[in-house]
C-alpha cells in the first residue's frame, strides 16, 4: 500500500505580520485597498518576495471568541489558498468591522473580495 503524501497545509509564521510597525506601515502607505460593509483590506508592496498576511479581528465587530477564533481561521484559510495565484510580494492587512457576519459563507465572502483586491494589484502593475 502506497501512502501518498499530502501538499503542505500550514500557515507559517514568516508569512504573517506579527509586529505593530509592519501594521502600521501598510496603514500609512497602503497602495491597494478594498472597502465593504463587513471588511478593509489593505495592502502594500513589501520587499519580501511573498505575500504575508496581517488580522485585525476585534471584539467589536464579533463579540464571541469562538466566532472571532472561526473567522481568524477562514481568513487564513484563504488567504492560504488564495495567495499562490495572487503577486508575489504585498503586505495585506484584513481588518473585520461590525456589520460582518461569521455565520453566512465567509469562505466565499473572503474569496471575492481577495479576488477584488488582486484586481487592483493588477490595475496598479499597469501604471
Amino acid at each position: 500500500m502506497v501512502i501518498e503524501k499530502q501538499p503542505d497545509q500550514h500557515f507559517p509564521l514568516v508569512h504573517r505580520l506579527g509586529h505593530s510597525y509592519e501594521f502600521d506601515a501598510v496603514f500609512n502607505r497602503n497602495t491597494a485597498r478594498h472597502n465593504s460593509p463587513g471588511l478593509l483590506i489593505l495592502a502594500k508592496k513589501n520587499e519580501h518576495g511573498f505575500n504575508r498576511l496581517g488580522m485585525i479581528v476585534s471584539k467589536k465587530s464579533i463579540s464571541g471568541s469562538v466566532q472571532r477564533n472561526r473567522v481568524k481561521r477562514r481568513i487564513r484559510e484563504t488567504f492560504r489558498k488564495i495567495s499562490p495565484n495572487q503577486e508575489a510580494g504585498w503586505d495585506i492587512v484584513v481588518m473585520t468591522r461590525p456589520k460582518i457576519n461569521a455565520e453566512k459563507d465567509l469562505a466565499g465572502y473572503l474569496q471575492n473580495s481577495f479576488t477584488s483586491l488582486t484586481k487592483n494589484f493588477r490595475s496598479l502593475r499597469k501604471i
